[in-house]
């Protein structure tokens, strides 16, 4: 009877260290979420001190940050939108095309058209393009939002400017670019995350990743295109 008691009491000493631990653990990682939470923060504020010298497209980034702190709330406004999956991921991705061809034209670089709406209607062939790619590369496989930001960034950084950025070898331009491109397909993907994720049966692996690097160079090819398109006419 006394052998059973303390083992008892052992089992309950046990019991009570191991939740002991879990709770410094879930602690420590609370306070690590934390600390990244007020690092993202900072980083996305810096784009705010270009803006001040006239830099404005990486303020896409600090858009980006401010969609990701207050998406709970956005996400509950974006399933009011009666509309499908498609639709609705597309209509997110011109809105957000919309703003960064804004921080674009205040800059005065790169631009297509010395006209704000000429300059958008002809950049929008890439980022429609881009948008549409990227629902169907979402419907067919499963990204985290890490994986979407790298994936556009990173092919983002090879692309631009008819790889002009990639063969600069300048550190500062392959992160500047790959925070632009990556922060644009991002912010729709945040929006609608929770729907995509709805989906059954999505692949995963490291293929789609490749997949979704080639995918968008097509999607590349049809936005240069309609720019030829709409230059010539």
């Amino acid at each position: 009877m006394l052998k059973k008691w303390r083992e008892k009491k052992r089992q309950a000493k046990e019991r009570k260290k191991q939740i002991r631990e879990r709770e410094k653990q879930a602690k420590k990682k609370k306070g690590k979420r934390n600390w990244g939470k007020i690092i993202f923060i900072l980083l996305g504020l810096l784009p705010l001190l270009g803006a001040s010298e006239g830099d404005f497209v990486l303020l896409t980034f600090t858009f980006f940050v401010f969609v990701w702190l207050f998406q709970s709330k956005l996400k509950s406004l974006v399933k009011k939108i009666n509309l499908s999956l498609f639709f609705k991921f597309l209509v997110l991705g011109i809105i957000t095309g919309f703003i960064v061809e804004f921080f674009v034209f205040q800059n005065q670089l790169g631009l297509f058209s010395g006209d704000f709406w000429f300059n958008l209607i002809l950049s929008m062939g890439v980022y429609d393009s881009l948008i549409i790619v990227w629902y169907f590369l979402l419907k067919k496989y499963k990204f985290s939002l890490k994986g979407v930001f790298l994936s556009a960034g990173i092919w983002g950084v090879v692309v631009e400017q008819d790889f002009a950025v990639l063969l600069s070898f300048n550190p500062f331009m392959y992160l500047y670019i790959f925070a632009v491109y990556g922060s644009f397909v991002s912010i729709p993907f945040v929006l609608m995350r929770d729907e995509f994720d709805k989906k059954q049966k999505r692949k995963e692996g490291k293929k789609r990743y490749i997949v979704a690097f080639f995918a968008q160079c097509i999607a590349y090819v049809v936005g240069a295109l309609w720019m030829l398109l709409l230059s010539v006419f």
